[in-house]
């Protein structure tokens, strides 16, 4: 308040008053208020305020201020806020502060707030700074505080910045700190840490630094460590640089390593990896070496392990392998060992390898191998191995092979074979089979083996597999074979065969079929059997079946018939059946079917029939129906109907529906309507359904009404009606309305009436209700509002007002509204009038008397200048002058005591502190304090000397003598010693031996009684 614009006091003056003696508030009260939301001053102002020389507070005490819990700063704005450009204080003068004993912040927390990202310090010039030779941390210290869970870095970026050419250290010694016992990081981090892409640095020169002399790691260990998952390298990348030409590594002694037990490589790996492309080995090289006594890996062994999925050999090559005259093995050995459990082959692959043209072996030959003896497979498994996909023989083929001489099967068993659940064939499979031309079977024989009691299968699924598209055959030739005499099946039957899920036949196109000139079926005959139980179809789905476009029954004709004694349905199920969504009749097109002549039915008995629970239609959405263009209803019929005694609805309720969107009547319409002498409700009945829950209308809205040119309502009336008991509205409520900007009633004009006579408030009460949060005004507009001249309050009757227990307004906020704007713009110009006034009649008391007349008052350049400047209405520049010698005295005050502790400092703390800043005047004021103020003195301590001299003679020493001259001088007299202070000593400084007179002997010892 004190700094806004209106008041124009200097920043720098404010706070000499804050901080005055008179106004004995706190520094720390003083930053709290000046750091707050309502000074809206910026933090670095308020910094640069304190540390200016006019506040003249030093920086560390500064600084705690910052950092007390009353300012509620955080460390990291302190330090963005001492970094700044405003505050023109360096980086390192800031270090200092921060890891002083007085701010009392741990290194940790300082590298921490450093790192931030409020501070926008880079990395290495922080790392710099550690590194300095002001800050005095060691290389190691700062590597411990890099490396810290709260300083957050992680370790790719610390060794990022430790290999950087700002920090100029070695990579030797790098690595040397990495390892060392203080880092406390392991072997594998670090290797991790130096093949990071942020370190860049190459694979070969990491691991010709992990085998040079200085790190002293074994070959073994290394390889471990390459090949751990932490390093993350693949054992391609591991093996191509052992063999390398810098490893210098021969392939026996990698081998040898990569098998041995400290590696833990599984050999299916290890043969993998011999094979890959990156070590460019052969594979006869690699079989040689596996088949070698120095591997002693058994035949078997060496099989699986070449037909494993790690290999990624081909079992095509593998087996060529095999039979070549390099293995020297035989087909049936070969077999054996495919057909063995160790190998893990499925028959139906081992079958896939026979048949391929690689092995070239003809089907006859197979077909003999897989059903003889030694094989021992069933019939069932052979043709199910035959039928897979693997194999890739045609089904036809299979079934030529199996009806042939050579394997004696019958038709029957054949067909039982098929229908397995081994086989795995669909029915429809089946069934295509037997319908091809190659098996040459009729339909009508077909149609008698599947309805065979043999093969068990229900008439729905035969129905399925004949209407199936894989068959092939018309839905007509399907029904004239189930209407048949053959068959026996009666026309229910086949209809809810045709109905029913598994079919799949949709209830258009069976009704289609129905009432097609094949069938020769009547509608009536139809329709009877589609509503009849067995069926179970709904009415509603019956419904739309007949309205659908494929029956092409007109919607006239459909309802003749649903209105007809025959279908005996109501008129209410009919209604709720056409309103449905599945028949999807528009609701408009219902209503002028039901009120056209053919139906015959009343308006009366229409409402009725829409209004009823069973219809389920809203009672918006019938009102929109009946005042729709296509009714042609008038909206006085409309109103009449539904405030009837035959509908039974109550005026909110009508009120409600009339003000709905559906409708879309106009809110002042429906006031007139209401209002109008055929409803014949009262006014007070109106307001109270317009402001009723029910209605869902805005207070504002419902004032904006009643103020309206339509409704004809005075002003006065309103506030009477809204203030009523009946309405039940409360103050403050009816003061926000009035306030809106939809009501549009000035704030002064709403004031007066508050403060009229008939309203009846009082002011203390009217101005709680402005002060209101619901009421939303500002404080200073209603301070300016009671300061005019319609409201012709006093201003000292306001203040009382505003400092009232019933305002709850604090001092503070009260004076930041005697400081706003407003105000203070009228205290100007109640200020210049009284300074023009008091100025002029000054000058006229000593000037213009008619006894002390002159002739210079006859010259106007005389005042010219004076009153001219005197009577501008509104000159900031003409303010009272300040005290300049008050001023003075107080900065005089201010440097004196600004550090309490002034009086408590030593010469000796003095002279150490100030001594390279005022060399000159220190050392002279050490002269005078040395030398003795007078002769007497001088003369005391040479008697003095003269007696220790005389004392001590020749056994006296320089540091003896001034030990003692020290003693003989700032001592005590021998009088008023005091040996306590040495008796404490002697005690505290811990035990000691005693000496040999003074020791207890126990006399009842053997030692003491022998002597």
């Amino acid at each position: 308040m004190l700094l806004s614009q209106d008041v124009m006091l200097g920043r720098q003056e404010v706070l000499k008053m804050l901080l005055s003696q008179d106004v004995m508030l706190g520094r720390q009260e003083v930053l709290k208020m000046l750091l707050s939301q309502d000074v809206m001053l910026g933090r670095q102002e308020v910094l640069k305020m304190l540390l200016s020389q006019d506040v003249m507070l030093g920086r560390q005490e500064v600084l705690k201020m910052l950092l007390s819990q009353d300012v509620m700063l955080g460390r990291q704005e302190v330090l963005k806020m001492l970094l700044s450009q405003d505050v023109m204080l360096g980086r390192q003068e800031v270090l200092k502060m921060l890891l002083s004993q007085d701010v009392m912040l741990g290194r940790q927390e300082v590298l921490k707030m450093l790192l931030s990202q409020d501070v926008m310090l880079g990395r290495q010039e922080v790392l710099k700074m550690l590194l300095s030779q002001d800050v005095m941390l060691g290389r190691q210290e700062v590597l411990k505080m890099l490396l810290s869970q709260d300083v957050m870095l992680g370790r790719q970026e610390v060794l990022k910045m430790l290999l950087s050419q700002d920090v100029m250290l070695g990579r030797q010694e790098v690595l040397k700190i990495l390892l060392s016992q203080d880092v406390m990081l392991g072997r594998q981090e670090v290797l991790k840490m130096l093949l990071s892409q942020d370190v860049m640095l190459g694979r070969q020169e990491v691991l010709k630094m992990l085998l040079s002399q200085d790190v002293m790691l074994g070959r073994q260990e290394v390889l471990k460590m390459l090949l751990s998952q932490d390093v993350m390298l693949g054992r391609q990348e591991v093996l191509k640089m052992l063999l390398s030409q810098d490893v210098m590594l021969g392939r026996q002694e990698v081998l040898k390593m990569l098998l041995s037990q400290d590696v833990m490589l599984g050999r299916q790996e290890v043969l993998k990896m011999l094979l890959s492309q990156d070590v460019m080995l052969g594979r006869q090289e690699v079989l040689k070496m596996l088949l070698s006594q120095d591997v002693m890996l058994g035949r078997q062994e060496v099989l699986k392990m070449l037909l494993s999925q790690d290999v990624m050999l081909g079992r095509q090559e593998v087996l060529k392998m095999l039979l070549s005259q390099d293995v020297m093995l035989g087909r049936q050995e070969v077999l054996k060992m495919l057909l063995s459990q160790d190998v893990m082959l499925g028959r139906q692959e081992v079958l896939k390898i026979l048949l391929s043209q690689d092995v070239m072996l003809g089907r006859q030959e197979v077909l003999k191998m897989l059903l003889s003896q030694d094989v021992m497979m069933g019939r069932q498994e052979v043709l199910k191995m035959l039928l897979s996909q693997d194999v890739m023989l045609g089904r036809q083929e299979v079934l030529k092979i199996l009806l042939s001489q050579d394997v004696m099967l019958g038709r029957q068993e054949v067909l039982k074979m098929l229908l397995s659940q081994d086989v795995m064939l669909g029915r429809q499979e089946v069934l295509k089979i037997l319908l091809s031309q190659d098996v040459m079977l009729g339909r009508q024989e077909v149609l008698k083996i599947l309805l065979s009691q043999d093969v068990m299968l229900g008439r729905q699924e035969v129905l399925k597999i004949l209407l199936s598209q894989d068959v092939m055959l018309g839905r007509q030739e399907v029904l004239k074979m189930l209407l048949s005499q053959d068959v026996m099946l009666g026309r229910q039957e086949v209809l809810k065969i045709l109905l029913s899920q598994d079919v799949m036949l949709g209830r258009q196109e069976v009704l289609k079929m129905l009432l097609s000139q094949d069938v020769m079926l009547g509608r009536q005959e139809v329709l009877k059997i589609l509503l009849s139980q067995d069926v179970m179809l709904g009415r509603q789905e019956v419904l739309k079946m007949l309205l659908s476009q494929d029956v092409m029954l007109g919607r006239q004709e459909v309802l003749k018939i649903l209105l007809s004694q025959d279908v005996m349905l109501g008129r209410q199920e009919v209604l709720k059946m056409l309103l449905s969504q599945d028949v999807m009749l528009g609701r408009q097109e219902v209503l002028k079917m039901l009120l056209s002549q053919d139906v015959m039915m009343g308006r009366q008995e229409v409402l009725k029939i829409l209004l009823s629970q069973d219809v389920m239609l809203g009672r918006q959405e019938v009102l929109k129906m009946l005042l729709s263009q296509d009714v042609m209803l008038g909206r006085q019929e409309v109103l009449k109907m539904l405030l009837s005694q035959d509908v039974m609805l109550g005026r909110q309720e009508v009120l409600k529906i009339l003000l709905s969107q559906d409708v879309m009547l106009g809110r002042q319409e429906v006031l007139k309507m209401l209002l109008s002498q055929d409803v014949m409700v009262g006014r007070q009945e109106v307001l109270k359904m317009l402001l009723s829950q029910d209605v869902m209308l805005g207070r504002q809205e419902v004032l904006k009404i009643l103020l309206s040119q339509d409704v004809m309502l005075g002003r006065q009336e309103v506030l009477k009606m809204l203030l009523s008991q009946d309405v039940m509205l409360g103050r403050q409520e009816v003061l926000k309305m009035l306030l809106s900007q939809d009501v549009m009633l000035g704030r002064q004009e709403v004031l007066k009436m508050l403060l009229s006579q008939d309203v009846m408030l009082g002011r203390q009460e009217v101005l709680k209700m402005l002060l209101s949060q619901d009421v939303m005004v500002g404080r200073q507009e209603v301070l300016k509002m009671l300061l005019s001249q319609d409201v012709m309050l006093g201003r000292q009757e306001v203040l009382k007002m505003l400092l009232s227990q019933d305002v709850m307004l604090g001092r503070q906020e009260v004076l930041k509204m005697l400081l706003s704007q407003d105000v203070m713009m009228y205290a100007h110009f109640e200020t210049d009038v009284t300074s023009l006034l008091s100025k002029l009649s000054q000058f006229m008391q000593q000037e213009t008397s008619l006894a002390n007349c002159t002739p210079q008052l006859t010259y106007l350049s005389s005042i010219k200048h004076a009153v001219l400047e005197v009577t501008q209405v509104a000159n900031f520049r003409l303010w009272p002058e300040t005290d300049e010698e008050v001023v003075g005295c107080k900065k005089v005050w201010n440097v004196v005591y600004r550090d309490t502790d002034v009086g408590e400092l030593t010469w000796a703390g003095v002279n150490r502190r100030h001594l390279n800043d005022h060399r000159n005047i220190l050392s002279q004021m050490d002269i005078v304090l040395t030398l003795p103020a007078q002769s007497a003195d001088a003369e005391r301590g040479f008697s003095e000397l003269k007696l220790v001299k005389s004392d001590w003679r020749t056994n006296l020493g320089n540091d003896v003598l001034t030990d003692l001259l020290h003693v003989s001088l700032h001592t005590a007299h021998i009088g008023g010693f005091d040996p306590t202070a040495a008796i404490h000593l002697w005690n505290a400084s811990g035990p000691r031996t005693r000496r040999p007179e003074f020791v207890q002997w126990d006399t009842d010892s053997d030692d003491y009684s022998d002597e």
